[in-house]
């Protein structure tokens, strides 16, 4: 069960750092 939650959880946190990234990447231009 945890295991499943953990699944759901990290591509999320994923999603968000990939746009923190590719905000800061335009940011810097």
């Amino acid at each position: 069960r945890s295991d499943f939650g953990l699944k759901q959880y990290i591509p999320a946190v994923s999603d968000e750092i990939a746009l923190t990234i590719s905000t800061e990447a335009w940011a810097d231009k």
